[in-house]
């Protein structure tokens, strides 16, 4: 399968379609050592994925794993190196095998077509405008 971004031009095969908290689930348990208990016992706070280690949203929090995400990679993993260097990331290709939050380090989900971007943001823009739009406040949305 292959994953499209046509803003970025990037074709990212070999990537199984998962979700941004499944990709940091699988994150998480890479990083502790391929140890289930190792991620649930995990006290790296300052970690932007600490929260959403188990794969599940954190309760009474807002959603938002994709700016985590984009927060990791050009935090932590390439300090320094600004939004060039996250784009022009190899964490497809590093040895010990591809980064499991690499399709989701611009903070956008490739499995999310633009066209369908555009209608939520169409939706919620319309929410605005009648004053009816509550969901903006807990949701992080992303659009190119």
């Amino acid at each position: 399968m292959k994953l499209h971004n046509k803003k970025e031009g990037l074709i990212m095969a070999d990537y199984p379609r998962r979700s941004p908290l499944k990709a940091v689930r699988t994150f998480c348990v890479e990083c502790q050592g391929d140890s289930f208990p190792a991620v649930t016992e995990c006290r790296d706070l300052a970690c932007p994925f600490y929260a959403y280690r188990h794969g599940t949203p954190p309760e009474g929090q807002p959603h938002k794993p994709l700016r985590g995400i984009k927060t990791y990679c050009s935090n932590f993993c390439l300090p320094d190196g600004g939004r060039d260097a996250v784009l022009a990331c190899q964490g497809d290709k590093a040895l010990s095998g591809p980064c499991p939050v690499f399709p989701f380090r611009l903070g956008v989900n490739p499995n999310i077509s633009a066209e369908t971007r555009e209608k939520a943001r169409q939706r919620e823009l319309k929410k605005m405008a009648d004053g009816s739009n509550t969901l903006l406040e807990h949701f992080d949305f992303h659009f190119m």
